[in-house]
Order: structure tokens, then sequence, then C-alpha cells
């Protein structure tokens, strides 16, 4: 037994030696293998983003503003037409109107 508890005290202490470096990412031995791996994995990570990601979103938004700004322009289109048939339906309608009053006026002189 007490070559045991003896055997578990080496343990713990050979344990408490490794864990005494403290916290990994804090360890100064090991910042310039943490700022290579750093910036290797930013370099991938940027070309990744400037060569593929990148250009397929430049590339929605400007079909996105091509696309608002062609059913602007049918908008337009559409308000001119439809203002050019309100202003040929008054146009009729006025039309009428005169023409009603003439047929009243010459139903009245007939009547007299």
């Amino acid at each position: 037994m007490a070559g045991e508890s003896q055997a578990a005290k080496d343990a713990v202490a050979h344990a408490g030696e490794k864990a005494s470096s403290g916290f990994p990412p804090f360890d100064s031995s090991l910042f310039s293998s943490q700022i290579f791996w750093f910036w290797v994995a930013f370099g991938a990570l940027y070309l990744i983003l400037s060569t593929s990601v990148l250009p397929r979103i430049a590339a929605t938004l400007a079909a996105r503003r091509k696309t608002i700004e062609d059913d602007l322009a049918a908008a337009q289109r559409e308000s001119q037409a439809a203002q050019a048939a309100r202003a040929e339906a008054d146009a009729a309608v006025a039309a009428s109107r005169a023409e009603a009053r003439a047929t009243v006026e010459a139903v009245r002189q007939e009547a007299d």
C-alpha cells in the first residue's frame, strides 16, 4: 500500500510540474509558432475570401442593383402610361359631357 501511495504522490507531483508552465497560449516560448500559424490561417482565409466569396457577393449585389434599376425604370414607364391613359379617359369624359349638354340643350330648344 505504501508503494502505491508513493507512486500516486509522484504522479501528482509530475503532473504539477507539467501544469506549472501555465496556460499554453500565454506561454512565451510558444509565441513564435502561434504567430506563424496565425498568419498562415489568416492568409488562407484571406485568399479564400478574396478569390471566391467576395466576388460572388459583389456579383449578387450588382445583379440586385441592376434588377432594382430595371424595375424602377419599368415602374416609371408604367406610371407615365397610366397618366396618359387617365388623361385620355378624362378627355373622353369631358367630350361625352359636352355632347350630353349639347343634346340636352337641343331637346330644350325643341321643347320651347
